[in-house]
């Protein structure tokens, strides 16, 4: 940027009055091998798909996002409680874009995973001795900001901590070390292998974004000699890329988030059977039991829709005052697959209990999804039965009880499958298992196909 500026004060008011950019730090760093922090970011593939966003944050958005970001009072974390007194519009942008794209990595893998953000970070002003602004050449190290798969840790002022808290660690990293010391080549290595080991580990182990902040830095004031520009943008070709810059008002951010395109899909992996050893388990392999061709199976279908969720998540709040301690526990919160498996659950006890002119003991057996339970936890894109389920019940006397079987398929994401000419207008399926209750997401996902 000095050097924009500098070329386009030379066109409007001649090269004497100008500052010249300054190109001396190649001289202040002496030459050492480096070769592997250069590999920090990694080639794109010009015919890899990338999608950009463009989010624009007002004064009123980022002061808003400010309130939000203070940490509550009286939470005896020091590093949150730092957000009390100050939080930067980059640091708070940053955060609530981290905060986006965790809740779509876990909605991805099933669960919280690991996420990393590294935020560049600008050298100058900032070492010994001090480089000058109109100082030319990527003068800049890295800040390793990570968050685990806790709950709390997605909220949007420990995000701010941590961001804020990896800043300041690189900072005094770079200010204890003159230049031209190999103490300092030793922290600039260290924070960029710190980074680059980050981002390499495997898919679905930890989810990273990289951060690059333009704020401050003055493209508007950029006039060659008709006028300041109008608006600046940026083009990346790097995934999982976000950048920040000012608005023209310099009140404002816009966050320019690339990410990889529909088509830069996970692979499956097939490890599952490498994972779980091989022992005399062929008893379970009969749960369900094989179903006559020539029976006759009936299938219907029921939408609840969103107000009709609403409505039966209320009525299954347990009432106040009920001592039941498993039972109060619905005062908190009830999910669609479990008010819609149950109200199912609660017609067909009804019916079994027409049929048999009494009341039956009645059980269902919901498939649970082990991927992101177990240890260590199996991601998202693992193919195979990786399911747990119970056995026993169904193989009683009929009439002894009553048999359902409940699978959900809530936040498998079908209508997102693209294959070129446009995601599913509906999605259904075919059940050649009696006694059988399938859950599925409507398309607007706020609803659930029975």
């Amino acid at each position: 940027m000095a050097f924009i500026n500098a070329w386009a004060s030379a066109s409007r008011v001649g090269v004497h009055e100008v500052i010249p950019p300054s190109f001396v730090l190649p001289s202040k760093i002496p030459v050492r091998p480096s070769s592997g922090i250069f590999k920090l970011v990694p080639h794109v593939d010009a015919n890899s798909k990338l999608v950009t966003q463009r989010y624009v944050f007002n004064k009123n958005a980022i002061s808003a996002l400010k309130l939000k970001a203070k940490a509550p009072v009286g939470n005896d974390n020091s590093r949150e409680n730092a957000n009390q007194f100050w939080v930067s519009k980059v640091e708070v942008v940053s955060a609530i874009i981290w905060k986006a794209l965790i809740s779509i990595a876990r909605e991805k893998h099933g669960h919280l995973i690991p996420s990393v953000m590294v935020q560049n970070l600008n050298l100058r002003g900032r070492t010994s001795p001090l480089m000058p602004d109109n100082t030319c050449g990527n003068f800049y190290s890295v800040a390793t900001a990570r968050s685990t798969p806790d709950q709390s840790n997605i909220e949007l002022h420990f995000l701010v901590a941590l961001i804020r808290d990896a800043i300041r660690r690189t900072i005094h990293g770079y200010s204890k070390s003159e230049l031209d010391s190999d103490e300092f080549f030793s922290t600039v290595t260290s924070k960029f292998n710190e980074a680059r080991d980050e981002m390499q580990r495997p898919v679905g182990e930890s989810h990273f974004i990289w951060c690059s902040s333009w704020c401050k830095i003055p493209f508007y004031e950029a006039d060659f000699g008709w006028g300041k520009p109008s608006w600046i943008s940026n083009a990346c070709r790097i995934a999982e890329m976000v950048t920040l810059q000012d608005t023209k008002s310099g009140e404002g951010v816009e966050a320019w988030v690339t990410l990889k395109g529909v088509h830069e899909a996970i692979p499956p992996s097939f490890v599952l059977p490498s994972k779980i050893p091989v022992r005399a388990i062929k008893r379970i392999f009969k749960v369900v039991a094989s179903v006559d061709p020539n029976s006759k199976l009936v299938t219907q279908r029921y939408v609840s829709d969103k107000n009709a969720i609403s409505s039966l998540k209320l009525k299954a709040k347990a009432p106040v005052g009920n001592d039941n301690s498993g039972v109060n526990a619905n005062q908190f919160l009830v999910s669609k697959v479990e008010v819609g498996s149950a109200i199912i659950w609660k017609a067909l006890i009804n019916i079994a209990r027409e049929k048999h002119r009494h009341l039956i003991p009645s059980i269902m057996v919901p498939n649970l999804n082990l991927r992101g339970r177990t240890f260590p936890p199996v991601p998202d894109n693992t193919c195979g039965n990786f399911c747990s389920v119970a056995r026993d019940e169904m193989q009683r006397p009929a009439g002894e009880s009553h048999f359902i079987w409940c699978i959900s398929w809530c936040k498998i994401p079908y209508y997102e499958a693209y294959f070129g000419w446009g995601k599913p207008s509906w999605m259904s399926n075919g059940c050649r298992i009696a006694e059988m209750v399938t859950l599925q997401n409507t398309k607007s996902e706020e609803g659930v196909e029975h």
